[in-house]
């Protein structure tokens, strides 16, 4: 009995020598086993950090990481549905472009299925590094909202029929044809029923052309052009379903049946076009435009804003050059006046064409009708100006003017009208040579005597009535201010010539314009200043924010007043790029093509500012109200603050707000405006510190941080 006991003793002995040998085998691992294992968990952590807010609600496309540097796992996506959340490779990340079900179809359910995966190397036995890899699968489940039953995609069609209300909520599905520089922002949208502007700003190399994007916002009208634009206090929002599909197959037009066909045309407006056309490039005041012009005819469009882009895309390669170009109509610009079209680059969109097959005389008379339309109607006003060209490159034509009386003076190949006392005729005479072939053709110009009028008879003449008035000019940077001897004030749209200063008083010559109500003065014209140094004759009216909100812009006669307005000056929460005056109830000013220099230096303060009502954003009356801020020497100051009022508005100023979802640090002010100091307490430390460090988990985490 004792020897079984003491050999059980001994077996039992052998087993715990085993077992602690084994043991201590656990405790260092074999090198394939170890790097496994690290490389394991590296990417079971860096899989941690994949968070997705609102993953139950999705109606945007997001964007997916395709690698974590810091745990070196790189990520690879897969979807349980294409059609209503596609991936595509973006470079450094992977874009899931989402397309919303239709509203009968339900909201769908999609499972995207990340495998994350880490390299990692080892010494074997024999002593050489070997690499492996270890990878982990992870499923993310994602509830696709359906579109609401007011969200129906519409084509371009109906959304630009008459009968469709403007400012209704519009949603419509095409390929991107056109992109406006970014500084300008918006693009083109094209279905099978047509093609509609987007008037919404777009991150560079985010959208292409050939994209078929989605967007949303509400029916717009922009000069008589229908477009999609942002509703009152929000955004337009799109989402790129595909990428890379072939632009639609331009319309073959002339460029005269463009620049002939009505202005208030609705559907011209967007129609993509290839025509034939010479191309000119043209100096007109401080801008420099590209014009196609009608072979044949000599009729013109203009190409919008080209002439302010830096790069003009490869515009500047074919000027004098006849071409074939691919163009989208935008809009009827009264101001030049003629049809204004956006050019897109791509491949093809312009190319050589072949010169036609003129004659010395067809190219002298093409060259005379371009010049006609310096005339206009044949009647002009006394001591207004006409700019003469002494030649045409295009037709290689010189150009010989010749005044023919005395009602007309030719200086340095400027025209000017002397002043008459009653209607006068004036005649004119031009002379254009085209190789061995010349023209003669002579204009007789009635031209009418400069009398005048009060601005309260400008705002009663007809639109686009040419109109002179006389008084005291203000300026801003986009304009001025004209004030008359009866007080009355009227905006000079755009009157931004060097001929002139503050205080001065001058004559200008102009047509009679609205926009969005605003009565205006447009392509506002110096003819003379009168006198210098004059000082603002206006009592600037006292107002409040919450009484100019409550105006009617239908009926109000406060268009171009002098306003005395007090609030705080912040940044304008609906375009960051602007300014805005703030009142102690929230309520908005936008300080509109203002001094953004001196606002700059106000920011956060409160203030006095005198202010020229400008007008309002939107032509049903439910945009912003924007007045304009010149800045000048005694049009603000700082008002007083009580303590109260400093502490509001650097709580106004502070980079958090309420609800506001987070992933990365924060950085928090210690110090504001007003010599305030700012302590920051967190009531949770392991996920937000007081000073900002952010550590994410698996699950979203609400955090209270006070500012005190």
């Amino acid at each position: 009995m004792s020897i079984l006991k003491r050999v059980n003793a001994k077996f039992l002995g052998i087993i715990a020598i085993l077992v602690a040998v084994f043991a201590l085998g656990a405790c260092e691992p074999s090198p394939a086993v170890q790097a496994r294992r690290e490389a394991s968990d590296r990417v079971n952590e860096a899989l941690t950090k994949i968070i997705f807010a609102n993953y139950d609600e999705v109606v945007n496309s997001f964007t997916l990481v395709k690698r974590n540097a810091t745990y070196g796992v790189d990520f690879a996506w897969e979807t349980s549905d294409e059609e209503v959340i596609r991936l595509v490779d973006a470079g450094d990340a992977i874009d899931a472009r989402v397309k919303r079900p239709n509203f009968e179809d339900g909201n769908k359910t999609v499972v995207l299925t990340v495998t994350a995966s880490r390299e990692y190397s080892y010494i074997d036995k024999d002593g050489y590094e070997t690499t492996d890899i270890v990878s982990v699968t992870k499923e993310f489940e994602f509830t696709v909202l359906a579109l609401r039953e007011d969200e129906t995609i519409l084509t371009i069609a109906e959304v630009k029929d008459p009968e469709f209300e403007l400012d209704k909520t519009v949603g419509i599905q095409g390929i991107v044809t056109g992109l406006f520089s970014d500084n300008r922002g918006g693009f083109f949208v094209t279905d099978d029923t047509g093609t509609i502007y987007v008037y919404a700003s777009y991150e560079e190399g985010k959208l292409n052309l050939g994209d078929e994007v989605v967007v949303y916002g509400v029916k717009g009208n922009y000069y008589g052009s229908t477009q999609v634009t942002k509703p009152s206090g929000g955004q337009v929002s799109y989402s790129v379903v595909s990428n890379g599909n072939p632009l639609p197959e331009p319309e073959e037009i002339s460029v005269s049946e463009i620049a002939l066909t009505d202005k208030a045309d609705p559907l011209l407006p967007g129609s993509r076009f290839r025509t034939y056309a010479l191309l000119t490039y043209v100096q007109e005041g401080s801008y420099w435009n590209y014009y196609l012009s009608d072979p044949h005819t000599g009729d013109k469009i203009q190409l919008y804003y080209r002439g302010y882009i830096a790069d003009q895309t490869n515009l500047a390669d074919f000027v004098d050059e006849y071409v074939n170009i691919t163009i989208t109509v935008y809009y009827y610009d009264d101001r030049i006046p003629m049809w204004t079209c956006d050019y897109s680059e791509t491949e093809g969109s312009i190319e050589l064409a072949e010169a036609p097959s003129f004659t010395d005389e067809d190219k002298a008379e093409l060259v005379e009708k371009d010049l006609a339309k310096l005339f206009g109607d044949l009647t002009a006003t006394s001591l207004t100006t006409v700019t003469l060209p002494a030649e045409n490159t295009a037709y290689g034509a010189t150009i010989v003017w010749e005044a023919l009386d005395d009602n007309a003076v030719i200086e340095e190949g400027v025209l000017t009208w002397q002043v008459v006392a009653e209607a006068s005729e004036a005649k004119v005479k031009v002379s254009i040579t085209v190789g061995e072939y010349t023209l003669v053709k002579e204009y007789v110009i009635t031209v009418k005597p400069l009398i005048p009028v009060k601005v309260a008879d400008f705002l009663a003449a007809e639109k686009d009535e040419l109109v002179v008035l006389e008084g005291i000019v203000f300026r801003y940077n986009q304009g001025a201010y004209l004030v008359d001897d009866d007080g009355d004030s009227v905006l000079l749209y755009y009157f931004t010539t060097k001929d002139y200063e503050n205080g001065d008083r001058v004559i200008v010559i102009g047509k009679r314009s609205d926009f969005n109500y605003t009565p205006q003065m447009q392509s506002a014209e110096l003819i003379q200043v009168v006198s210098k140094g004059n000082a603002n004759p206006l009592t600037p009216i006292q107002m409040t924010i919450e009484e100019i909100h409550a105006v009617d812009f239908k009926t109000t006669d406060l268009w171009g007043s002098y306003i005395q307005v007090e609030g705080t000056v912040i940044k304008d929460p609906s375009d960051n790029k602007y300014y805005a005056l703030e009142d102690a109830n929230g309520n908005h000013l936008a300080l509109y093509q203002s001094n953004t220099t001196v606002l700059a230096q106000l920011k956060d303060q409160k203030v006095v500012l005198n202010l020229w009502f400008y007008g309002i954003s939107k032509t049903d009356g439910t945009g912003i109200w924007r007045m304009v801020f010149a800045g000048n020497e005694g049009e603000y100051q700082v008002a007083d603050m009580t303590i109260e009022e400093k502490l509001q508005a650097v709580a106004a100023a502070l980079p958090v707000k309420e609800n506001q979802e987070i992933t990365s640090n924060l950085v928090l002010p210690l110090t504001g405006a007003h010599d305030a100091t700012i302590a920051w307490e967190s009531d949770n430390e392991d996920v937000l510190t007081a000073e900002g460090v952010v550590t994410r988990g698996a699950e979203d985490v609400t955090v209270k941080l006070t500012a005190t």
